[in-house]
């Protein structure tokens, strides 16, 4: 699959989910993920990895800041924000990584069957990997009114 046509699902992907779900207007910034990371490096995140196969196998890994997350999962749980817990928090940022990889694989073919795991949260230090994935797979920055999250797709 074209890297560039992989790209334009994602985005397409994350803007049907983010906006429509979770009611969170994005755009797609010209930032190169070196210079994303840079940006981000001081900021905490939650990072979800999602693994699948079908037609192309690999894995994404979604980077959400850990400020976001309890509005996001106080209004996907339709929870007050004080009563969100960090295991609902973390739930809430596999469930996006989930629904955008499943709606992206619709984008690209809506009869192809692809088998998608169970999202992990990445902690210790498996989290400045992701980090230091630099040019590995397909990197999507995305930019919201308040903070600036990203998508990474490989594909093995």
């Amino acid at each position: 699959m074209e890297p560039e046509t992989l790209e334009s699902a994602m985005k397409r992907s994350i803007s049907e989910v983010l906006e429509k779900m979770f009611f969170v207007p994005v755009d797609f910034p010209n930032t190169s993920e070196h210079d994303w990371a840079d940006l981000c490096r001081p900021r905490k995140f939650m990072i979800a990895k999602l693994d699948f196969k079908g037609p192309f196998a690999g894995y994404f890994l979604f980077f959400l800041p850990e400020e976001m997350t309890s509005s996001l999962a106080a209004g996907f749980l339709g929870q007050d924000e004080q009563h969100v817990t960090m295991e609902h928090r973390a739930d809430t940022v596999k469930e996006i990584v989930n629904m955008i990889a499943g709606n992206m694989f619709s984008i690209l073919d809506n009869h192809a069957l692809f088998n998608l795991e169970i999202p992990v949260m990445v902690e210790g230090s498996d989290m400045e990997e992701a980090f230091s994935g630099l040019n590995e797979g397909i990197f999507v920055p995305v930019q919201t009114v308040d903070s600036s999250l990203g998508l990474r797709l490989v594909v093995h």
